[in-house]
């Protein structure tokens, strides 16, 4: 992040002004939100060390608009308005510790997303047990493995938040019960494995605003039928699937079943 020295007055109260992260925060306590950052800067808001850590009265700890770890005794939560970030691991279950009594969190069930969100970090919802989760369409970054091993998710069709620009690596991975996903007209990157061993996965569709698609997104789908893509959009995405050339199909978004 670049170096700024300076100082803004914002309702009669003077701030100092260190970097553009400092900008960036302002903004979105106005209730804006950067459509800018770049995945890196996404990584990072999502992953830094926060300070001035407090706790609301389920446990769940914040710092100012971002979330650092998530509920320890209840099944069910509404993440507070405002927030920006969830952040890496937060409400992450390790099954592993169950049989010791080790249990650090317990799963979520029922979780409420507010629209203020834009980052999702790695590993945030991993082994956790809800049916149904909604994406509030203001999420940019869904990092690596946020909800990998969800075999409780059921979803007939998953579309992903209109301002997605950015899914990590095996986010998805092994979420069983989604049957069809939907890519909307913003994303840019797909990372590699990102819904590999999606069993009940039968269609995806993904627009040619795509710029990267990782190796093996779709890995172990064994029902994927179709990958619906816009019409004459297909030597793009020959490039993107060599090996599942024969799933391409070129079709209008409004037809989508």
């Amino acid at each position: 992040m670049g170096k700024i020295n300076g100082y803004i007055e914002l309702n009669g109260k003077i701030q100092r002004i260190d970097s553009i992260e400092d900008l960036k925060r302002i903004v979105n306590e106005l209730g804006e939100t950067f459509t800018d950052l770049t995945e890196k800067e996404f990584k990072v808001l999502t992953e830094k060390s926060l300070s001035d850590v407090y706790k609301d009265d389920c446990g769940c700890s914040y710092s100012e608009n971002q979330l650092f770890e998530g509920v320890k005794s209840s099944n069910q939560y509404k993440v507070k308005e405002g927030t920006i970030a969830i952040h890496r691991s937060a409400f992450y279950y390790d099954y592993r510790y169950r049989e010791t009594r080790r249990i650090w969190k317990e799963q979520i069930e029922n979780i409420s997303l507010p629209q203020s969100l834009i980052a999702i970090g790695k590993k945030a919802f991993r082994y956790n047990a809800f049916t149904n989760i909604e994406l509030p369409d203001s999420v940019q970054y869904i990092g690596d493995e946020a909800f990998m091993d969800c075999d409780n998710f059921e979803c007939e069709r998953l579309s992903l938040p209109m301002e997605l620009r950015f899914i990590g690596t095996q986010a998805f991975r092994n979420c069983s019960k989604i049957k069809a996903v939907v890519f909307n007209d913003r994303i840019k990157t797909i990372h590699s494995m990102a819904f590999q061993n999606c069993t009940s996965l039968e269609w995806v569709y993904i627009p040619n605003t795509v710029e990267e698609i990782g190796s093996g997104i779709f890995d172990g789908c064994v029902n994927l039928k179709h990958i619906f893509i816009p019409i004459g959009s297909r030597e793009q995405f020959e490039g993107f699937f060599p090996f599942d050339k024969d799933k391409l199909t070129e079709i209008e978004k409004t037809k989508l079943k």
